[in-house]
């Protein structure tokens, strides 16, 4: 299965790489929006783990386009919003499930 993960954080973008590679998964990684189009168009993704907040867009509107084109890609929402913010935007998406990215310092810190 292979996972397009989308996030501009290097450190928890390899350490979220590096556990999905422990399980078995094949992982592209990219860190915008635009780049994450791109992969998308050169390879056959199974599944999109996404940030909501990146550099070149809102990752949400990304997500809601991609529904409007008819992708079907399964796909999970990280974020480091709010419970409130979450709670709002758990009422207006298509995804159904929704990550809180926190992630342990001494998780990011490892070799």
């Amino acid at each position: 299965m292979r996972i397009l993960l989308v996030d501009h954080h290097a450190d928890f973008a390899r350490a979220m790489k590096e556990a999905l590679l422990d399980c078995g998964f094949a992982v592209d990684v990219t860190r915008t929006l635009d780049e994450a189009a791109a992969a998308l168009g050169c390879a056959s993704h199974h599944m999109l783990l996404i940030e909501l907040v990146l550099p070149d867009g809102d990752g949400l509107d990304w997500l809601k386009q991609l529904r409007r084109e008819g992708r079907s890609i399964p796909m999970m929402m990280m974020s480091s919003l709010t419970p409130r913010a979450r709670h709002i935007l758990s009422c207006t998406n298509s995804s159904s499930v929704r990550l809180r990215r926190k992630c342990p310092r001494r998780i990011l810190n490892r070799p």
